[in-house]
C-alpha cells in the first residue's frame, strides 16, 4: 500500500511541475506576443512543426512494426515509412 501512495505523490509532483511549465509558457508567450510578435508566432509554428515531424516518425515506426512483411501491402507501407522519415529529418 505504501507504494502506491508513493506514487500517487510523484504523479502529484509530476502534475504539479507541469501545471506550473504550461502556466510559464503561456506567460512567455504573452509577453512575447507583446514585444516581439512575428519572432514569437514564428517560434511556436517551429515548435509545432518540431512535434508534427516527431509524432509522424514514431507513427512511421509503430506502422513499419505492425505490418505484416509476408502481404503484397509492404511494398507502399515501406515506401510511406521511408518517405515519413526522410521528409521529417
Amino acid at each position: 500500500m505504501f507504494g502506491l501512495y508513493m506514487l500517487a505523490i510523484y504523479l502529484g509532483v509530476a502534475v504539479i511541475g507541469a501545471g506550473i511549465v504550461a502556466l510559464l509558457v503561456v506567460v512567455a508567450l504573452a509577453v512575447g506576443l507583446v514585444t516581439h510578435p512575428i519572432r514569437t508566432l514564428a517560434l511556436v509554428f517551429h515548435k509545432l512543426a518540431a512535434l508534427a515531424a516527431g509524432l509522424a516518425l514514431m507513427l512511421a515506426l509503430i506502422a513499419w512494426f505492425w505490418t505484416d512483411h509476408s502481404k503484397s501491402d509492404f511494398v507502399p507501407c515501406f515506401w510511406g515509412s521511408i518517405g515519413v522519415i526522410v521528409a521529417s529529418i
